[in-house]
C-alpha cells in the first residue's frame, strides 16, 4: 500500500519559480522528478604564486580543520558566497558511450583550463601529481581563492566499493554501458563527488554558505575569456539541493531496477548546488542509498542511483531527508541550463 504523505517540491522552469506538491503514491503520474588516510594539502593562500604550504592530516580528523585557513585578505566571499568543488581521478583512458570514442588525461587537463576564468573559492581533489602541477598554473591567477587536495582514492568511501562493483559489472548477464556499467572506477569517481563536496563543506576553507560541484568538463563549451563567478540560482531553498532536469519524459514510477540497469538519467550530475549544512545531510542519504543498491546487486552512476532513490519505490523504503529542487530548461536534454542561468560575467579576473 502506497504512503499518503505529501512532499514539497520546487520545480524551476526559465524565469518562473513555483512550488509543487507530489504525494507518493498518487495514481497521478509526474513526468519530473522530487522533491583512515593520510594526503597532503596544497593550500594555494599565499600573496606569491611560487609559493605554497604543504599540510599533512588526516581527512577523518576534525582537529586538522585548524590548517585550513587561506590568506585573510582573500577576496572569496565577495563572489556569490559560494565554493566550487571539483576533482581528477586518473582513469586513463577509457571508452564513453559509442565505439570509437574515448575520453583522455589530455581531454580532461584541457577542459579544466576554464576554471581559470572562475572567481570563486575553488576546491580542487585529485589523486594525479601532474594535475596538481596543471592546475597551479591554471590558477595562478586566482591564488588566493584556490586550495588543492592531493589524495588516495582509497581514502574515499566511494572507492572503497570497488571490488563489489567490480563484481556486479563482471556478471555476463549486467547490461554493458560504457563506462558506467563496465569501468568500476569510473562509476566509483562519479559516487566520490559527493564525499568530495562533503568535505569541503565540513572543513569550509574560505567561510561561504553554499557549495557547489562542478564537473571538470561542465563549462568545455564556453569560448569566453572574460572572468566569471557562480551564484545561487534563482528561487532557491536553502534546504533542497538543487540539480538540472535533462528529461521530462521520464516517470517516478520508473522501477529502481530499471533505473539503473537500463542506464535511465533524470537529471544531470555535472553541477549540484546546496547549502553546507544541507550538502553533508544530503551525502549521508546519497551514500546510504548507494550501499542499499549495492547489497541488491546494482551499480552505476550517481546520475542512476539519485533519480532511484527518489522513484515512488524507493522513496518509501530509503525516506530521502533532503529534497531535490529541480531546475528545468525550456528545451530537452539540456544538460548545462543549471549552470548557464548562474553565471555573472565579469569583464577582468580582478
Amino acid at each position: 500500500m502506497y504512503m499518503s504523505r505529501t512532499h514539497s517540491i520546487t520545480l524551476c522552469s526559465g524565469d518562473n519559480t513555483h512550488s509543487e506538491h507530489y504525494a507518493v503514491g498518487s495514481t497521478h503520474s509526474e513526468h519530473y522528478a522530487v522533491g583512515s588516510s593520510h594526503s597532503e594539502h596544497y593550500a594555494v593562500g599565499s600573496t606569491h604564486s611560487e609559493h605554497y604550504a604543504v599540510k599533512h592530516f588526516d581527512h577523518m580528523q576534525n582537529a586538522s580543520v585548524k590548517y585550513h585557513h587561506s590568506d585573510p585578505n582573500s577576496t572569496q566571499n565577495i563572489y556569490g558566497n559560494v565554493t566550487v568543488v571539483t576533482a581528477y581521478f586518473d582513469l586513463g583512458t577509457f571508452r564513453k558511450g559509442p565505439p570509437g570514442q574515448y575520453f583522455t588525461r589530455k581531454l580532461y587537463f584541457d577542459w579544466a583550463k576554464t576554471f581559470r576564468y572562475l572567481n570563486n573559492s575553488l576546491v580542487i581533489y585529485t589523486d594525479s601529481e601532474d594535475f596538481k602541477i596543471h592546475m597551479f598554473k591554471v590558477r595562478s591567477e586566482s591564488i588566493k581563492h584556490t586550495n588543492i587536495f592531493l589524495i588516495e582514492r582509497s581514502s574515499s568511501w566511494a572507492f572503497q566499493n570497488i571490488d563489489t562493483i567490480q563484481k556486479i559489472f563482471s556478471a555476463k548477464s549486467y547490461p554493458k554501458h560504457y563506462p558506467n556499467t563496465v569501468v568500476p572506477a569510473y562509476a566509483c569517481a562519479q559516487h566520490a563527488k559527493f564525499d568530495m563536496i562533503e568535505r569541503a563543506a565540513k572543513f569550509n576553507i574560505f567561510g561561504t554558505k553554499y557549495y557547489m560541484w562542478l564537473d571538470l568538463g561542465y563549462f568545455r563549451n564556453r569560448k569566453s575569456e572574460n572572468a566569471f563567478y557562480l551564484t545561487k540560482s534563482k528561487g532557491f531553498v536553502d534546504s533542497k539541493i538543487a540539480v538540472n532536469l535533462v528529461n521530462s519524459k521520464l516517470p517516478l514510477t520508473s522501477h529502481p531496477e530499471d533505473i539503473i540497469k537500463k542506464n535511465l538519467v533524470l537529471f544531470g550530475g555535472g553541477l549540484v548546488f546546496g547549502e553546507k549544512e544541507h550538502v553533508t545531510k544530503f551525502t549521508a542519504q546519497f551514500r546510504r542509498a548507494v550501499e542499499h543498491f549495492l547489497l541488491k546487486g546494482l551499480a552505476n552512476t550517481d546520475q542512476q542511483v539519485v533519480y532511484a532513490m527518489f522513484s515512488m519505490d524507493k522513496r518509501k523504503s530509503l525516506k530521502p531527508e533532503v529534497e531535490l529542487q529541480i531546475y528545468r530548461s525550456p528545451h530537452e536534454n539540456d544538460w548545462f541550463y543549471l549552470g548557464n542561468t548562474i553565471i555573472k560575467e565579469m569583464f577582468s579576473l580582478f
